[in-house]
């Protein structure tokens, strides 16, 4: 009988038991006066935006879509005009803007823009009335990751934002920089992800100062232009660093 009351119990544990989720999914609807749809947003807990957000105009357009993550918007962010034509597209990462591309009604390309870290404009194109490129300003690798100190001896991670604008191939070459021979080494080719970042790793030489020599190359295929910068980080032998734009000489 004591050995029936434990198969009871343990059919009860392994098949009776149901998990309960403790962060449910709900929608919650803001409407115009009309009736028609204004707002909709998915939440956790009922407190806790996340998920699809989608806000219309009076005349039930889509105005805003975006994906929200823990009360802040992260990944693409899609606005259009009333006509249905396209605004912008936009990419955020834990709420900050990274880059995004506007357009006018008639749907061709006005402005790219790329921010930095802190939220500031570090590249700008402003494109004609038909949509081909008129205006760059800033530079193409516009912020990094840099340490004040990197460990000796031990390898290290640098993440650089690079451009990387609409109708381009944009591709981001990092080496090393031989001092003596005035020329690169260990070569490798990078592509921005959405956020514009390019990352890699290093190894600091407690022995030798580490020159690291990156080129941003964006060629535009509207127009077969090709804008290029160059940014070279120094980690000296004591592991304090620096950088600079031009070719260090020795």
């Amino acid at each position: 009988m004591y050995k029936c009351w434990l198969c009871i119990m343990a059919y009860v544990v392994l098949f009776g038991c149901k998990h309960v989720d403790k962060s449910p999914i709900s929608i919650r609807q803001w409407h115009y006066e009309n009736g028609k749809l204004m707002k909709e947003q998915e939440y956790i807990n009922d407190s806790i935006e996340h998920g699809t957000y989608r806000y219309f105009y009076p005349s039930g357009i889509l105005k805003d879509s975006a994906q929200i993550t823990h009360n802040k918007f992260h990944g693409k962010r899609y606005e259009y005009h009333e006509n249905g034509n396209i605004y912008g597209l936009s990419t955020y990462i834990n709420n900050k803007y990274r880059n995004g591309i506007t357009y006018r009604s008639d749907g061709t390309l006005e402005y790219y823009r790329a921010n930095n870290y802190h939220e500031e404009l570090m590249y700008i194109i402003q494109y004609d009335s038909f949509g081909k490129p008129e205006k760059y300003d800033g530079d193409l690798i516009y912020s990094w990751v840099q340490e004040k100190e990197y460990p000796l001896g031990k390898e290290f991670s640098v993440e650089l934002l690079v451009s990387d604008p609409p109708n381009c191939k944009t591709e981001v070459t990092v080496s090393d920089w031989d001092l003596l021979q005035a020329h690169a080494k260990n070569e490798k080719t990078y592509n921005p992800d959405e956020f514009n970042r390019v990352n890699y790793s290093r190894q600091q030489n407690p022995e030798n100062d580490l020159y690291i020599l990156h080129i941003a190359r964006i060629q535009d295929t509207l127009t077969s232009t090709t804008l290029s910068d160059t940014l070279v980080i120094k980690v000296a032998k004591d592991g304090k660093s620096s950088y600079t734009r031009k070719l260090p000489k020795y």
